[in-house]
């Protein structure tokens, strides 16, 4: 769907090099910047989800799911709503206790979540094909997206086993010349996070819990 530009043409968005990207023609016309995911068959959805998506706080958009690839009919559909997200009531005070117009979030904390945005049906849903639309006419470039997923969820039966753990990781390169001084380049220092299930159900792992644990 939508008019691309012949350089940066839609079908770049399967390139998973993120030089080669896709380009609306305009962000003015609503029927250019949209775009239809085929994920092949039909899924179980229960996240639908954007990181870094590069829109002004004044753009809006629309997801739509479902098994028709025409969208005649849909499982899940979003309605227009802000491309940021909202967390207060337009005209009112946000909770930093800030007036706002639109009741998106503030253009700092947006920015240091890194522009996500997340749409969750109110279940799980079943869909093939995923169109986004967005609109902003006040953006001076083209719409990007650093990353667009849809995803099935897990709830497992039990919850998460207590006794959680941190570990600071230091991965700075340190050499060690013998009987002569150490040399250390400094990187930066991950934290990795241990938790674990209790005792689930063999199904359970096989159906599910094994398949996370591979993926990650």
């Amino acid at each position: 769907g939508g008019f691309w530009w012949p350089s940066s043409p839609l079908i770049n968005m399967i390139d998973s090099r993120p030089q080669f990207v896709a380009q609306a023609v305009s962000n003015k016309d609503p029927a250019s910047p949209v775009f239809d995911v085929d994920l092949g068959y039909q899924r179980r959805v229960g996240l639908i989800f954007f990181a870094n998506l590069r829109a002004t706080s004044l753009g809006v958009m629309r997801v739509r799911a479902g098994l028709s690839s025409t969208f005649s009919t849909t499982t899940y559909d979003s309605g227009i709503v802000s491309c940021w997200p909202q967390d207060s009531v337009q005209g009112d005070y946000t909770p930093w206790d800030e007036w706002t117009l639109n009741g998106v979030y503030s253009s700092a904390e947006y920015v240091r979540l890194g522009l996500p945005r997340f749409f969750i049906p109110p279940a799980v849903i079943k869909c093939r094909y995923i169109r986004v639309e967005i609109k902003d006419l006040c953006a001076k470039e083209a719409v990007q997206i650093g990353c667009f997923g849809a995803c099935e969820v897990w709830e497992p039966p039990i919850d998460f086993a207590f006794d959680w753990s941190i570990t600071p990781m230091d991965e700075s390169d340190v050499q060690n010349v013998p009987g002569g001084s150490t040399y250390i380049v400094g990187h930066e220092t991950r934290r990795r996070l241990n938790l674990g299930f209790g005792v689930l159900d063999e199904a359970e792992v096989l159906n599910k819990a094994a398949g996370l644990a591979f993926i990650h």
